[in-house]
């Protein structure tokens, strides 16, 4: 993955998270601290992340240069590396400053009060949402890449924690499942019926066997977890386990290989 979607990626994740905040804030009391506390935790992360993105492949350039100039390494580590730092730290460490200085407020009850807290968060919001446009301006709009893909996932993400990174690869997956079987149906001329999707997925198996395509028992007859999980992520907004998702991983593989 490119370092430029990887920024994106991280920008996409802040975005969601200041959304969040926004609601937040919006209510007269302010009466989930932890919760506020996690999110500037997550976009510290995210901040943390885009200072090392951008950092790695400054310096690598720079490297090339030295080699291919004949340049000591030594200047190189007096100016160059300590130039690339300083103005990549520049940009960022303050608004991880802000973080972390709304982080103090919402430790310390005693000291801010609801409208106190309400009033630094919203300064780190109006902050980080320049930092983000000053970031894309500056250092993404000459890739001409919008914002689409991975990054507004982590944006959704973000917005929503209950929507976990599980829960969308998940749901990428079971849709390309449902996608590639519902395709291979309609190239068969089976009619579409009122049936819950395994059924219609099984209907589809019996017949790729009459015509002599080798179904195995096991492809036939996939894990009930299977169709459980399925219909909890797609209906529910359930997120997965660890275990959930790499069976909902290896099984449509093993389906999209088999109707491919």
């Amino acid at each position: 993955m490119s370092i430029e979607i990887e920024l994106r990626i991280e920008m996409g994740k802040i975005k969601g998270h200041l959304e969040k905040l926004k609601e937040e804030i919006k209510q007269t009391k302010l009466q989930n601290r932890p919760l506020y506390r996690s999110i500037l935790l997550e976009i510290k992360s995210s901040l943390q992340k885009i200072k090392f993105f951008l950092l790695k492949p400054r310096i690598n350039e720079v490297l090339k240069e030295v080699k291919t100039m004949n340049i000591p390494l030594i200047i190189l580590q007096a100016y160059g590396y300590e130039m690339i730092e300083n103005a990549v730290k520049g940009m960022i460490d303050p608004q991880i400053s802000k973080v972390d200085s709304t982080i103090y407020c919402i430790d310390t009850p005693q000291y801010y009060n609801d409208e106190g807290l309400r009033k630094e968060i919203g300064n780190m919001i109006v902050s980080l949402d320049g930092f983000l446009t000053i970031l894309y301006h500056q250092i993404l709009a000459p890739f001409s890449l919008s914002l689409t893909g991975l990054p507004q996932i982590a944006e959704l993400i973000s917005m929503k924690p209950e929507l976990t990174e599980n829960w969308a690869t998940a749901n990428c997956y079971l849709s390309a499942m449902e996608i590639i079987v519902n395709k291979k149906r309609k190239e068969l001329g089976l009619k579409e019926e009122e049936k819950e999707f395994n059924e219609k997925f099984k209907d589809l198996l019996n017949i790729l066997q009459e015509k002599g395509l080798k179904v195995s028992e096991l492809e036939k007859q996939l894990p009930s977890t299977f169709w459980k999980v399925r219909h909890k992520v797609i209906h529910a907004g359930y997120s997965p386990t660890t275990d959930e998702l790499e069976l909902i991983v290896t099984w449509t593989k093993k389906i999209i290989t088999l109707l491919s």
